[in-house]
């Protein structure tokens, strides 16, 4: 649970957090110093990342070092619904895909289903389970063949956004490892091997889609071309997401396991992210006691 907000209201009053009867008491009046909808906030106080450290994802491996060290520690965590909205609209649009009809030439759509197994670390055996947003089954019979596909919703799409983020190619293949390894059992066909045919990353903001896939180079549109009454556009190209191989993925999860484990059994905190990166930690539901950390210093 979370242990109060930090919203608008309460950096009026100068008062470090809300409880949760407060803010479900001051969503009820219409003058709330809020812009969220009752119903958003009712999903943000629930839309409450999973708490077991224990069993690492994709996307836990990749996250901040002193996140995990403090999560572990029962650290208590503020829902900031400015942050937590980026969550809510991304659960939100997936929804939306989960009820979309299946793709031509698709046999079967699996959808969000968590697929889990276990990596041999230096720290023994460890649960690694991640959620795939889809499965496309393209073929079953001696082998099982796939495409995988992640959404990724995102605030604004640049024009010069021409390849796939790093860490989200490296998130699909960590995806695409742990499809290999567990849909032949999902299927009930165990010892059948997996092919995966392709991955595909679709950013998609209010007014733009672009899509990115291991198949090869796409052409992408660009800024429209002068008059605009000519309706052309520039074309851009489109890096391919790379496919890695299964004993370098593998090699990635184990060492992105193992940093994970190191960070949140260290006796001290790790050092917060900085430069580029810390443009995260507006969205960590954890920022505040990472800062507190900062000061006691």
């Amino acid at each position: 649970m979370y242990k109060g907000i930090v919203c608008d209201r309460s950096r009026r009053e100068n008062r470090p957090y809300l409880s949760r009867s407060e803010c479900f008491e001051c969503m009820q009046s219409p003058l709330r110093p809020c812009p969220f909808h009752p119903k958003m906030l009712r999903m943000m106080w629930e839309d409450r990342p999973e708490l077991d450290v224990l069993d690492l994802s994709p996307t836990r491996v990749q996250g901040c070092a002193r996140a995990k060290w403090l999560a572990v520690r029962k650290f208590a965590r503020y829902l900031n619904p400015y942050a937590r909205w980026h969550s809510l609209r991304g659960t939100l649009s997936h929804s939306f895909f989960e009820a979309a009809p299946p793709s031509p030439g698709v046999l079967r759509a699996i959808k969000e289903l968590r697929l889990s197994t276990e990596v041999e670390t230096w720290y023994g055996t460890v649960r690694f389970s991640g959620k795939p947003d889809l499965i496309e089954v393209l073929e079953d019979s001696d082998r099982i063949r796939v495409k995988i596909t992640d959404w990724k919703s995102i605030s604004d799409i640049p024009h010069t956004m021409c390849e796939a983020k790093k860490e989200h190619q490296d998130q699909i293949n960590m995806y695409a490892w742990l499809t290999r390894r567990c849909l032949p059992e999902v299927l009930g066909r165990p010892g059948v091997p997996v092919d995966v045919d392709e991955l595909e990353i679709v950013y998609f903001s209010m007014n733009r889609v672009r899509r990115f896939t291991s198949k090869g180079p796409l052409v992408g549109r660009g800024k429209q071309r002068y008059p605009r009454s000519s309706g052309e556009y520039e074309e851009l190209e489109l890096a391919p997401i790379e496919l890695y191989p299964p004993e370098v993925i593998e090699g990635l999860i184990i060492w992105g396991v193992e940093e994970a484990i190191e960070a949140r059994e260290s006796d001290s905190p790790p050092e917060p992210l900085s430069g580029v990166e810390a443009r995260l930690c507006d969205f960590c539901d954890l920022q505040r006691e990472c800062v507190s950390l900062r000061y006691e210093k």
